[in-house]
């Protein structure tokens, strides 16, 4: 019994299974974090309509990426959904700088791995 409700719950997690209304939140935050991000970066700085452009598509790639990343972080963890818009937009907002981080954890977890394999 608990393997078939395990086996549901880890249904329920898989990417392809949330809806089109969960993935437009997580975007809707993940970008919002990151035009907050220009906007702090631009702060009294004249730039050419080409380097704004640039600099808004770059944010926002990233800022993209590595929102979607912590959502389905924060859904592995089990997060309340609350907690994960605050972790979306903070890390949105963070762009580049939560890559390292992410990049950090995943060392230590591949590190404890390969201590637990015999």
């Amino acid at each position: 019994m608990q393997e078939e409700i395990n086996r549901a719950s880890d249904a329920v997690r898989d990417p392809l299974s949330f809806s089109y209304l969960t993935y437009m939140w997580v975007v809707f935050f993940a970008m919002w974090g990151g035009f907050v991000r220009i906007l702090q970066e631009l702060k009294g700085e004249n730039r050419s309509w080409r380097e704004l452009a640039w600099l808004f598509f770059s944010e926002m790639t990233v800022s993209l990426f590595v929102g979607v990343l912590t959502f389905y972080l924060c859904e592995l963890a089990k997060f309340d959904r609350l907690y994960a818009v605050f972790m979306i937009s903070i890390s949105s907002y963070m762009g580049g700088r939560s890559l390292v981080v992410f990049k950090a954890l995943f060392k230590a977890f591949w590190t404890a791995m390969k201590r637990e394999i015999p």
